[in-house]
């Protein structure tokens, strides 16, 4: 499948049949033919997982620990990968490394690597360095070591989960060291362009799952309102794994993430 560039550093594979769920998938540095499921998609689910949703949904209880029963559908999966989504917000410079280094989990080393390159591709002046590697948001034991996701694409219509990531440069191991309405804050609108992150991943190597990936697949049934799933991995997300990234141009931005910036930066 042919690789189609998007900006003078950055590759992306498009969607293979998407609305069927299979996709190329790169392993071991090889390409493929892997089954990849998309949850907001019962169509791309295989047989044993929409078996036993299908069953769990007659019985389904909101109050019940759901997440008791995810080696249930892990085991139906088998060596199935599921679509996952991650917010953020990337200068040029970031995108293109993005494509090598993959998503990794957050450090302070990795945040104040940020704020440096920033600096160097002039994204940010040499005082802004300054200001903004005074942050110490990195180190705390909340964001330290993980990276966050969502496991189900409708949760990118939440406009007030996604805003903040997409709107405010740095993430929060560097951003959260001031209050989103403060000048430094909005300074950090204008660096870098929204982005999210389309990967893949295994769903047994989730650290956190919530609310649990068989009740993610049953509130899909049932149809609930608002359903969702965010998880947490204390594992990089390598390169091979990450299908696209997706910009506010993009359909797929128009059609099912919740904000988009007032005037769209090009890419």
């Amino acid at each position: 499948m042919p690789w189609t560039t998007t900006t003078r550093y950055v590759f992306e594979r498009p969607f293979i049949r998407e609305s069927l769920g299979y996709g190329d998938s790169w392993s071991g540095g090889a390409l493929t033919r892997a089954k990849v499921i998309e949850l907001a998609d019962g169509r791309s689910w295989p047989p044993a997982l929409r078996n036993i949703a299908r069953s769990a949904a007659r019985m389904y209880d909101p109050g019940l620990l759901w997440s008791i029963k995810d080696d249930d559908f892990f085991e139906a999966i088998g060596e199935d990968l599921v679509r996952v989504y991650h917010c953020t917000r990337l200068t040029t410079f970031e995108l293109a490394g993005m494509s090598i280094d993959g998503l990794v989990p957050l450090s302070y080393d990795f945040a104040m690597r940020r704020v440096r390159d920033a600096v160097s591709s002039a994204d940010l002046t040499d005082d802004e360095g300054r200001l903004y590697g005074s942050s110490r948001e990195a180190r705390d034991e909340g964001r330290s070591g993980k990276v966050f996701l969502i496991g189900h694409r409708g949760g990118l219509a939440d406009r007030s989960g996604v805003r903040h990531l997409l709107n405010i440069w740095g993430g929060e191991g560097i951003n959260a060291a001031w209050h989103t309405n403060s000048p430094e804050a909005k300074r950090l609108t204008s660096v870098g362009v929204p982005t999210v992150v389309v990967a893949t991943v295994k769903p047994a190597d989730m650290s956190y799952a919530s609310p649990g990936w068989l009740e993610a697949a049953v509130q899909q049934i049932r149809r609930v309102p608002r359903r969702g799933l965010t998880m947490m991995t204390t594992q990089a997300v390598p390169a091979y794994s990450i299908e696209r990234f997706v910009h506010p141009s993009d359909p797929f931005w128009r059609r099912y993430v919740g904000w988009s910036p007032p005037n769209p930066p090009t890419v």
